[in-house]
């Protein structure tokens, strides 16, 4: 009996211990295994839904955010609950939770139709009125991948992981009973980054209301002149990217185009160039203008057919004299004017296109194209082959507003991680002397006599707040119906008298002439940003 009753003590022992070894286990996979478990139930199953996936920020240089800058309240509803109706009429699935939004008066009401409904604070990625919509791009509703400019070329830096809500079911999908909903975070084993840009949150507001008031289409670009970095770019017509479908469905696409990166005839704003191959040859050449000149059948003229006179290159630039230039285009040469086009950076991209940001080159034609009297005329006034977009023409009065030296073109400044430090630098390209700095300082000169009380753009004078200096541009077009159309542009820098100085270049789609049009437009922007002493807090 004692080696029975051992027997049996030893056995039960071993039970115990089995029995123990068993709750022990799974006391393990509750606490400390459950959610991975779930995420197998999930990922096998699809029993869940996604809320969002991570994802970093698009800064502003000073590390203000463009993104995630509000949120909202999903409501997760148990499956096969009806949706609250305050919420949404519909019924909710079977199988798998599902969310729907709750504004912050909801909330307690909708805790109170079923004790299982669990709410999830989530970040509304661009809500309402978002700036910097054409630069930052936009993502896919579906996934959250990014699509459009630099949410797509980053795309993989700035995701992070997946939130979702899910339940535990049975091999037919079926809901297990006594399993609650979970929130889960499905580790993509990599943490989103930051991505910081050169823009300025507040120039860019500037920017964007200005253009509500003043632009129905068109593009503004604001540059630092001496680092070439940009502070601000927008494009109008703007778009709403919680709702990119609407703007596809235009019939143009307008929205969607970035018109700061698109190219157009430049119109006068041409003569910037003309004029620094002239000074660079040293020419200084005096022409009589009789308001108009003809090669063959080709027939070009001053605005409203004006003669201006005998005029000397400097009464010229600020009257903006189509003859004038014609005639200097020719003396200089097509070969020379389209060398010094492309030395200040037109023809070319600026290299944004490399930071994310779709970009065209623009055009400038072969010195071969431009053989004849008449193919070197349109040149000289911006007209015929040549095409520049708005950043490349404020490029290029950066050129001037440094002294000649042309700064590398950035948009993008660097990837952070979440505390702040710089993971990977992202500006390239490097400052390089493109014009004489005797040949800077006297286009600087030319350029500040065109905001006076005589210039074209006299519209734009900043003499009150340290002076504005650039050129105004009307540039004849064709639409895409075969109807004319004239481009109004105005491109400048301020302040003349010290430094660091800014470059403004503005461009009106069908906005007329560039002195009535842009040039306020220019004096508007610049003047708001003095206001606030954005200049020096931006460096």
């Amino acid at each position: 009996m004692p080696a029975f009753r051992n027997r049996v003590l030893f056995l039960a022992t071993i039970l115990s211990v089995v029995f123990l070894i068993v709750v022990l286990r799974f006391f393990i996979l509750q606490s400390n295994e459950g959610d991975d478990l779930l995420k197998d139930a999930v990922a096998q199953q699809r029993n869940g839904v996604l809320l969002f996936r991570e994802r970093g920020d698009i800064l502003d240089r000073k590390g203000i955010p463009f993104t995630n800058r509000e949120g909202k309240t999903l409501a997760v509803f148990p499956p096969g609950l009806p949706t609250f109706s305050g919420s949404n009429d519909g019924e909710g699935s079977d199988t798998a939770p599902y969310a729907v939004p709750v504004s912050s008066e909801e909330i307690s009401s909708v805790a109170a139709f079923h004790p299982n409904i669990v709410f999830a604070d989530i970040p509304v990625r661009y809500a309402g009125r978002s700036l910097a919509a054409h630069v930052t791009g936009y993502l896919r509703k579906s996934d959250g991948t990014g699509i459009s400019s630099l949410e797509e070329k980053f795309n993989s830096r700035l995701s992070g992981s997946s939130i979702m809500t899910a339940i535990l079911a049975d091999a037919t999908r079926k809901p297990l009973p006594g399993s609650g909903i979970r929130l889960l975070k499905a580790d993509s084993g990599n943490a989103p980054l930051d991505l910081r840009l050169t823009l300025d949150y507040s120039i860019q507001r500037i920017v964007e209301d200005e253009m509500d008031n003043l632009i129905p289409k068109g593009a503004v670009v604001v540059m630092d002149a001496m680092t070439g970095d940009v502070l601000a770019m927008a494009s109008r017509p703007d778009f709403d990217r919680e709702d990119v479908d609407a703007a596809m469905s235009d019939p143009d696409g307008s929205s969607l185009f970035n018109r700061a990166v698109a190219a157009y005839s430049p119109g006068s704003v041409f003569k910037i160039v003309d004029a620094a191959a002239a000074l660079e040859e040293g020419l200084y050449s005096r022409y009589r203008c009789n308001g108009s000149i003809s090669f063959g059948s080709l027939h070009f003229r001053c605005y409203d057919g004006t003669s201006h006179g005998e005029l000397g290159l400097e009464q010229a630039f600020v009257q903006t004299c189509n003859t004038f230039f014609i005639r200097l285009g020719i003396d200089v040469g097509a070969e020379k004017i389209l060398a010094m086009a492309a030395r200040l950076g037109l023809g070319k991209s600026t290299g944004i296109q490399e930071q994310g940001i779709a970009e065209s080159s623009g055009h400038l034609p072969s010195a071969r194209e431009a053989g004849s009297y008449g193919d070197a005329a349109n040149i000289s006034i911006g007209q015929g082959e040549v095409s520049v977009t708005p950043l490349q023409a404020a490029a290029m009065v950066c050129a001037i507003a440094s002294h000649g030296v042309l700064p590398p073109v950035n948009v993008t400044d660097a990837l952070l991680d979440q505390n702040g430090n710089i993971v990977q630098k992202l500006r390239s390209g490097s400052a390089r002397r493109v014009i004489p700095a005797h040949v800077a300082r006297m286009l600087e000169e030319m350029m500040y006599k065109v905001t006076g009380t005589v210039g074209t753009g006299s519209r734009a004078n900043l003499d009150d707040i340290g002076g504005a200096a650039g050129k105004t541009g009307s540039a004849e077009a064709v639409k895409s119906d075969g109807s004319p159309t004239v481009h109004a542009w105005f491109v400048g820098y301020f302040p003349v008298e010290e430094e660091p100085r800014t470059v403004i270049s503005v461009f009106v789609e069908d906005g007329g002439m560039g002195g009535d049009v842009s040039a306020p437009v220019f004096a508007a922007i610049a003047r708001k940003i003095h206001a606030l002493n954005l200049l020096r807090q931006s460096r």
